[in-house]
Formats: structure tokens, C-alpha cells, sequence
């Protein structure tokens, strides 16, 4: 049996001096602060791991661009204790029950902390979901726009109906890159000649509104379908109200956002500096204001990282710093998983917000959207998946302190609050700060 201990550990949504007992994985008691111990952690808190529900591992296929090794050396050095991968951008797609298999042997021997997969939905792979259903994939993601891979295809609206109907006997959720093609088509137009490194005009180039119109045609698919619907990377307030509407009525839609739309604002981003290129964009401040406020009200359920790493020759980028480039070219991903705590940490706390309720969308309420029986609390009888945390502390983000396969983020030089001291991963110390490596990997396929 471990022993941790601290004045300052989360339990039931408040900081409590307590012992942490851990045996066979597990949390098998919440004691007094005071008794025999193993590590004193002091005034340091201890949090549940977080649940990055949002990310994209790209192995096999893309391993050059962040693998299984890379990825979740940087998840557990961040905090996040366990992730579920997206099905692209991994070569082949997780669109069928073979290329599951495939995905988790790549997964198996290198995954630093926990892994789950969702499956895709895509045109013509309806015949699939039964199958991938039964291997246990977590839920189906679609996109309704051309994703940036052709392996992976977009879905019309008698595609998206057509995946719907069969989600639907499966009790899985249909997750949706939400924005409208044809008002994204129309918006596009405005590229022309050399304006490609304006940011101005890719903002323009990907409207709300094209967030707007999709979210409310997958409203009407919930509807219709009785179909759990899930939002990710909500970047638009017109979209927030769609979705806060939407819920008032009973539609079984969800949401999240992700930790760059909560703490970047278009104001604070250069023409050229594709390091920031995501999809949907990051929009202006008071868009911005208006995710805090969805969060604060309940509309948006949790945050992700939407980690989407890629060659720094992606970017468009000579070298792994920023550098003049074209945002009609580069490829549209942020890699930040490393960072997901602390970003939303520091963002939150100048908004007031307390620890407790960031920890709530980073790791309780993931997990209980996404059905993680005993993960996301500390409690006896939970996974002992957990994180020692300074939320006082300050860092730069530096290159030789981050895990990703590539240096490329625009959090680099960034000064950021909270830092992790530790993470332990089924009971097991997998990350000290200060160290140059992650221990492991133990994490397993959940």
C-alpha cells in the first residue's frame, strides 16, 4: 500500500487535509490528514487526472507527426491522466473493427496513461458501427466540413442521417466537427492573391454563422433521431446560443470547447503566425468572454485540448519558431495537450473561477459524460489516476520542458499558472517535476 498525503486535497468539491490510500490501482481509502504516510505533499494540491476527451494521437500512419510514445509523455506531464483518441489522423482511419485493432496494438506497448478511442462516421461505413460498437469504442465522430485528410471524408446531411440511424440502437453519441460547408464554400471566396497570411481573412473565411447553421441541423438530427449529439470545439457565440436554447427544450445535445478558444483572442494573433490555425478559428475577445460564460451557466460540459499536432513544414514554418506564413495553407491543428491545465487554470483564475471548478470540466464531468466509472474523483473505490498540483506557481512554456514530438504550439514562451508536480497513473509515479522523462508507460486501453 502507498500512502499520500496533503492539506489540500479535493474532495467532493472542496480542499481537505487527508491521507490518500492506494493498493492494487485503486483508492482504497480517504483518511484523516493526520497517520501514517509514504509522501507528504504539504500545501500542495491533489486533483483527480484530468480526461482529455479531444485528441489526436495520428498512430499509425502519421507517427512523424506525434505518436502514442510522444503524446502521452506529454499528457502525463501535464496532468492528464487519461485521453481518447480521435479516429483521424491515424492511417488507416478508425472507421471499421480491423482498423481498431490495428490503432490499439499501436497503442498498447507505448501509452504513458490511459487511452480510449472514438470511432468514425463517414460515408458508407454505416454497416461498421455495429462492429465497432461491440469492441467498445466510446462514440462516433463525424465531420460535416472536408476534415484536411482524405482518408477520412466528410458527411452530408443524408450522410449524417444516414450514421444517426445507426448510431442510434447502440446507445453510443454522435460527436460532430460543426460547421456548414456550403456557407464555408461561399466564405472562402475571399482568398485571392497574396492576402493568404491575413489573419482577418481567415476569420472571415470560417464565419460563425457556419457554426450556427451546423449545430442547428444537428439539433434537428438529435431530435429526430432521439440521438445523443455532442458538439466539440464550440468557437462561436452564435453557436453557444443554438446550443443553450437547444437544451432548455430537452434536445439531447452536448458541448464542449477547448483551452486556446478560452485564453487566445484573435487581437492577439500576427498576420502570418499559422502556429495559431485552428478549425474553427479563434475568434475575438468577446467571443471569447461568451465560452466562459457558457462554461459558468453550463451550456459548454467540459473542456479538451483538441490536441492536433503536425510537421512544423505544416505550419508552413522554415523552423520550430514562429515565422511568416499562409493561413489558406497551413494545417489547421494546435498542439497543446501538455498544457491543458494549466492554460485553463490561469485563464480561469483571472475570471474568478475556483480550482475546484476547473478541475469539474477537466476531469468530473468528462468523466461522467463519457461513462469512466470510478475515474474523475477521489474517492475509495476509484482508479487511483491523480495529479499533485501548485495552482500558485508560474512557468514558461520552453522548449527543452516540452514532450511533444515537435516544438510547435503557440503556448511556447507563454507565462502560465499552475504547475504539476506529480502524476500517478493506476497507483504508479509516472511524472516529477524536474525530471527529464515519464516513467512508464503504464497506461492502459479503457
Amino acid at each position: 500500500m502507498v500512502i499520500l498525503r496533503s492539506k489540500k486535497v479535493l474532495l467532493d468539491g472542496e480542499f481537505s487535509p487527508a491521507r490518500i490510500k492506494i493498493e492494487d490501482e485503486k483508492i482504497v481509502g480517504i483518511a484523516p490528514y493526520e497517520g501514517e504516510h509514504d509522501i507528504d505533499y504539504g500545501e500542495l494540491c491533489i486533483l483527480p487526472g484530468c480526461i482529455d476527451l479531444h485528441v489526436h494521437i495520428n498512430e499509425p500512419g502519421r507517427t512523424n507527426w506525434e505518436g502514442y510514445e510522444s503524446g502521452t509523455q506529454a499528457a502525463a506531464a501535464g496532468g492528464t491522466t487519461t485521453i481518447v483518441d480521435m479516429p483521424l489522423n491515424s492511417i488507416p482511419s478508425t472507421i471499421n473493427a480491423s482498423a481498431l485493432e490495428t490503432k490499439r496494438a499501436s497503442a498498447k506497448a507505448k501509452a504513458y496513461v490511459n487511452v480510449g478511442f472514438w470511432g468514425g462516421a463517414v460515408p458508407g461505413n454505416e454497416k461498421d458501427i455495429p462492429d465497432l460498437a461491440a469492441e467498445k469504442v466510446r462514440g462516433f465522430k463525424c465531420f460535416m466540413v472536408p476534415s484536411g485528410v482524405e482518408e477520412f471524408d466528410f458527411v452530408s446531411t443524408q450522410d449524417l442521417e444516414k450514421s444517426a440511424e445507426a448510431i442510434q440502437p447502440t446507445g453510443l453519441r454522435l460527436l460532430a466537427h460543426a460547421e456548414d460547408p456550403e456557407t464555408i464554400e461561399k466564405s472562402a471566396k475571399i482568398w485571392t492573391g497574396e492576402n493568404g497570411a491575413s489573419y482577418a481573412d481567415y476569420l472571415l473565411s470560417r464565419p460563425e454563422e457556419a457554426e450556427e447553421i451546423a449545430v442547428q441541423t444537428l439539433v434537428r438530427i438529435s431530435t429526430t433521431y432521439d440521438l445523443d449529439v455532442h458538439v466539440v470545439h464550440v468557437a462561436s457565440a452564435r453557436a453557444l446560443d443554438v446550443i443553450r436554447a437547444a437544451k432548455a427544450q430537452g434536445c439531447k445535445i452536448t458541448a464542449e470547447t477547448c483551452a486556446h478558444y478560452l485564453y487566445f483572442s484573435a487581437e492577439d494573433i500576427s498576420d502570418g503566425d499559422t502556429l495559431f490555425k485552428c478549425a474553427p478559428p479563434i475568434r475575438k475577445a468577446s467571443v471569447r468572454e461568451a465560452l466562459w460564460g457558457g462554461l459558468a451557466d453550463g451550456t459548454l460540459d467540459f473542456i479538451t485540448s483538441d490536441h492536433s499536432p503536425s510537421l512544423p513544414s505544416l505550419k508552413g514554418l522554415e523552423k520550430e519558431t514562429p515565422s511568416f506564413a499562409r493561413f489558406d495553407k497551413a494545417w489547421g491543428g494546435i498542439s497543446s495537450i501538455q498544457f491543458l491545465l494549466s492554460v485553463v487554470w490561469t485563464s480561469a483564475k483571472a475570471r474568478g473561477f475556483s480550482l475546484s471548478q476547473v478541475s469539474d470540466w477537466l476531469s468530473k464531468n468528462p468523466a461522467e459524460w463519457n461513462a469512466f466509472e470510478k475515474r474523475g474523483r477521489l474517492a475509495s473505490g476509484f482508479c487511483a489516476d491523480l495529479i499533485v498540483f501548485d495552482p500558485d506557481a508560474f512557468f514558461e512554456v520552453g522548449e527543452k520542458k516540452i514532450f511533444h514530438r515537435h516544438k510547435v504550439t503557440p503556448y511556447y514562451l507563454e507565462k502560465l499558472s499552475g504547475l504539476v508536480h506529480a502524476t500517478y497513473v493506476s497507483g504508479k509515479l509516472i511524472f516529477s517535476d524536474g525530471d527529464e522523462a515519464v516513467d512508464g508507460p503504464f497506461g492502459k486501453l479503457v
